[in-house]
């Protein structure tokens, strides 16, 4: 299983580390979110897809 980073722009300030783990959890489970800003994440998460 490969493991991806997803970078996050424009998000909306209230969107929390639960809402993108929801979101992102069909690609794999989420490892983790990080907040770089109020409006821009990295996601970490394990993908079983080949892109």
């Amino acid at each position: 299983m490969a493991s991806s980073k997803l970078v996050v722009n424009n998000l909306s300030e209230l969107a929390t580390e639960d809402d993108l783990k929801e979101l992102f959890f069909k690609e794999g489970p989420v490892d983790s979110v990080d907040f770089e800003s109020s409006t821009c994440a990295v996601v970490k998460f394990r993908s079983s897809k080949h892109v």
